[in-house]
């Protein structure tokens, strides 16, 4: 069985190819450009409506990712949300190798600048223990909007903007935006899917003041619920997904209806695996916080029993 070219081996060798993958990219350049004033814009007007004057930036970026239908997969979209996390508290970042400048094309993962703004320490302090509730809602959220966009009925790019609340007083918002595209000339007319995401996470101390009194078990819970409400969302747009849309949006192209259809079918497959896996983990990170806060409880009642013996 031959080796099947990938984008990068692709490009280094064939000019015309490289000339077709510049100017997508150019195009998303632009499309980029112009999601992120909408996204700044959407942040502003946020805490504008709500007079918190306070928020701070903690971490921002984008990443691209540029792969063939059937070699796409969420692997990169976990390394961001992961290097998120690790940036918010202070961890090494998942490092995303950036495109090199020899590179004829750009790598399947390709990282834009990421930049992070000093906050106050008490406020990140403060949100300790709170890592998984932030990545899982990271990922919930990206998740969510890549499988409204695959399930969609558009052959061009989409883009959808989200704001989400994580914690009191942490929001992220994320813009997400996929580009299917396709040559008779490359690839046997295989669909090339390209992903932007640009991510914007901010802290505001007004919004953060019931933050000390937030409950991480019970914060944890109510995710959990969240994410299994995913779950079933995801499997009902699995259920809906008919080959007779994907022939009308490929203008009655059965091949490319049924190329199509398969990488939308296995991200959502796989978006719905990665969700079961964080639900398992967030249950034993929960019965581990119970079991912590019952051993304390305890403690406490045992140095209780001995001051009373003592008297």
């Amino acid at each position: 069985m031959g080796h099947a070219a990938t984008i990068e081996e692709e490009g280094a060798k064939n000019k015309a190819f490289q000339k077709y993958i510049d100017e997508r990219n150019a195009e998303l350049d632009k499309a980029t450009a112009a999601a992120q004033l909408v996204l700044d814009g959407q942040i502003k007007k946020f805490y504008e409506a709500g007079k918190w004057t306070d928020a701070q930036p903690l971490a921002s970026g984008s990443y691209q990712h540029l792969a063939t239908a059937s070699t796409w997969s969420l692997d990169k979209v976990i390394e961001m949300i992961d290097s998120v996390r690790s940036a918010l508290f202070g961890g090494k970042a998942t490092v995303i190798e950036p495109t090199k400048k020899g590179d004829a094309v750009p790598t399947a993962a390709c990282a834009k600048g990421s930049t992070i703004a000093p906050v106050t320490q008490n406020l990140l302090t403060m949100m300790a223990g709170t890592e998984a509730i932030i990545a899982n809602a990271a990922f919930q959220a990206i998740s969510g909007i890549l499988s409204t966009i695959k399930t969609g009925t558009e052959t061009d790019l989409s883009k959808q903007i989200m704001q989400k609340d994580i914690i009191p007083g942490m929001s992220l918002f994320v813009c997400v935006m996929e580009n299917k595209f396709s040559s008779q000339d490359f690839f046997n007319n295989e669909i090339i899917i390209q992903n932007f995401y640009i991510y914007d996470v901010r802290m505001s101390a007004d919004r953060a003041r019931d933050l000390a009194n937030f409950n991480r078990i019970n914060g944890l819970i109510a995710q959990q619920n969240d994410l299994e409400t995913a779950v079933n969302e995801l499997s009902q747009q699995v259920n809906g997904m008919k080959i007779a849309d994907y022939k009308k949006k490929h203008n009655d192209d059965l091949k490319a209806a049924l190329v199509d259809y398969k990488s939308d079918f296995t991200a959502l497959e796989e978006m719905i695996a990665e969700i079961n896996k964080k639900i398992a983990d967030t249950a034993a990170l929960i019965n581990q916080k119970k079991a912590l806060l019952a051993a304390n409880n305890a403690a406490l009642v045992r140095a209780k029993r001995k001051e009373l013996m003592l008297m």
